[in-house]
């Protein structure tokens, strides 16, 4: 033990003569000793190999433990090594020792000054979002990311035009379709939903189709094959057929491009067997808990609308209770229609209009006779427009009141891409879905037709200080016969946006401890940040700019946004002389 312990205490005892600072390698008489016979600097590679080989360079000096050559070699290394003839510990760390040291030095003041910056000092408009927040990378975030970025134009400060920032560059990154002088966001999932259709309508049959199915998929086969046009006189017979359907004929059988004939052949399906595409649709696409949650959605925003929001607005004297009633009986009705429509997976009630047809046309003019010879039984009624018409719009894009007592659907085809996903936050699908709802919502305060109690002569509003702010704003193909409904139709809208978000921060209230994602892609914007831009996605529009001043009007409007994006009092968007929604 005691030799042992001598040995190597002999050893390590000499690691402080080693470990100080090399200061000998500043001493220039040092480093150029091992070179002190070398009269000229070779002028070329094969030179200094030479230099080395011919031994002209003078032997390290000896310290007692090892050559400076040896020592010097590894002071700048990462290892510690035991070096020379007594193999004793290096210096092997110091560049290491230092690079840490100095990480760790400027790690602290980064800390520091994040921690204890002051709150008050500027911050951007737009501000990172809290890193406390797990990230979405589901396929309904990502694709929701794209379309936002490929949207928006981030050289627009959002506080001086939200909209262009938003949709700046969805007017570049979209062609209008033939045929049409605009397009936007519900045009663009018009074609897909259309797409779908397709799709749908050109797989084979099969025998657990029902006969509804089988009759519209081989009316649009009949129609894409169909290469002859129908004499004038059959036309002219075909008296019973809408002009809708006598058109998208014509359409068909005069148009050579075969895109152009697939479309044709597709709305025709649609507008003739609307319940038997329906049931197809939602049999291919099956979309319940989808339907389900956006059921959900819309009845918090029309509870809110009817218990916070009618009691707000400014009625005239004695009418609050009769108009609060007459628009809560009509949506109140709501939820029996909004639910997951189950009667599309029932073959007994999708064939039921079909039963008095005993045979599937082989041809085309035999599946126009079967429309135009009324072989088709109605639709059956259901008390709120019958199921065609139902049907008809369950797998659309706009929120709509259909029907004889105008009854709210929630469009089947709305919930996809921007507008909803089942497997995204919910600030996004309240943002896009819930904006488009809520606008429904508030329109039936100028429905006239769905509620004879006369709802528009009942409630006032700072009618002069939106004529004063919209009128500011140079709106393209503005109709000038009707101020007084412009007026009020943006009012309605501000209206929309400021229940939407109500029911968005109610919902949030409730759901503080859930475990809220943001979007990949999206980061830098918070979740609030992220519900004004899903709004704002659902109005972007190529050459109508009615729905950027829309967009403007409403927000400029409205605290809370201006509270999100911090703008400052020099921004376009900040106004002081907000239009109040209430008195």
């Amino acid at each position: 033990m005691y030799p042992a312990k001598m040995a190597i205490s002999s050893k390590l005892l000499t690691i402080p003569k080693i470990t100080e600072f090399p200061k000998s390698l500043f001493n220039a008489s040092i480093v150029d000793g091992p070179y002190s016979s070398v009269a000229n600097i070779p002028n070329d590679y094969l030179g200094h190999i030479n230099l080395i080989n011919m031994n002209q360079v003078t032997p390290m000096f000896e310290t007692g433990i090892g050559t400076l050559s040896e020592i010097s070699s590894e002071i700048i290394g990462i290892s510690g090594l035991f070096t020379g003839d007594k193999k004793i510990e290096g210096v092997v760390q110091w560049r290491w020792f230092r690079q840490t040291i100095a990480a760790i030095v400027v790690t602290l003041l980064i800390l520091g000054v994040w921690i204890f910056w002051p709150s008050s000092s500027p911050q951007p408009p737009v501000t990172p979002v809290p890193r406390k927040y797990e990230l979405c990378k589901s396929l309904s975030c990502i694709e929701t990311a794209q379309i936002m970025l490929n949207n928006m134009d981030k050289s627009v400060n959002p506080c001086d035009n939200f909209y262009q920032f938003a949709c700046g560059k969805f007017k570049d990154n979209n062609a209008i379709p033939h045929g049409e002088i605009n397009t936007d966001i519900y045009h663009i999932y018009k074609d897909k939903i259309r797409q779908q259709y397709q799709s749908i309508l050109e797989k084979n049959e099969t025998d657990s189709d029902s006969k509804a199915s089988k009759i519209a998929k081989s009316l649009y086969k009949k129609c894409v094959s169909n290469s002859k046009r129908l004499p004038k006189d059959t036309l002219e017979k075909l008296t019973n057929l809408t002009a809708e359907q006598k058109n998208l004929i014509k359409k068909t059988l005069q148009n050579n491009l075969e895109y152009m004939k697939e479309k044709n052949c597709v709305d025709l399906v649609e507008v003739s067997h609307p319940m038997a595409l329906s049931a197809l649709y939602y049999q291919t696409y099956n979309k319940s808990k989808l339907w389900n949650l956006a059921n959900t959605m819309t009845i918090n925003i029309r509870d809110t609308f009817i218990n916070k929001t009618l009691d707000k607005i400014n009625w005239s004297k004695n009418t609050m209770y009769p108009a609060k009633m007459a628009i809560s009986s009509k949506l109140l009705t709501i939820p029996k229609i909004t639910e997951f429509p189950k009667s599309l997976f029932n073959a007994s009630i999708v064939d039921g209009p079909y039963s008095s047809v005993a045979n599937i046309p082989n041809d085309y003019l035999g599946h126009i006779n079967l429309i135009n010879m009324n072989q088709v039984t109605p639709m059956f009624e259901t008390g709120i427009g019958t199921l065609s018409e139902i049907s008809s719009e369950i797998i659309g894009i706009s929120g709509l009141f259909t029907g004889d007592k105008k009854i709210e659907v929630i469009p089947g085809g709305i919930l996809q891409g921007i507008f909803f996903g089942l497997d995204r936050p919910e600030h996004l699908n309240y943002g896009a879905f819930g904006s488009v709802m809520a606008l429904r919502m508030t329109q039936v305060l100028t429905d006239q037709e769905a509620i004879a109690y006369q709802l528009a002569d009942h409630y006032t509003f700072d009618r002069s200080c939106f004529a004063k702010q919209y009128g500011k704003y140079e709106i393209k193909n503005k109709k000038k016969n009707d101020e007084n409904a412009f007026v009020r139709s943006n009012y309605i809208h501000n209206l929309g946006i400021w229940l939407i978000r109500e029911v968005y921060q109610e919902w949030k209230k409730n759901n503080k401890n859930k475990n809220i994602k943001s979007v990949v892609g999206l980061e830098e914007y918070t979740q609030d940040q992220q519900f004004w831009l899903s709004y704002a996605n659902t109005m972007c529009s190529k050459n109508d700019n009615l729905n950027e001043y829309r967009v403007i009007g409403s927000l400029s409007n409205l605290p809370e946004f201006l509270t999100d994006f911090q703008c400052k009092n020099n921004t376009k968007m900040y106004i002081n002389n907000k239009c109040k929604l209430f008195a």
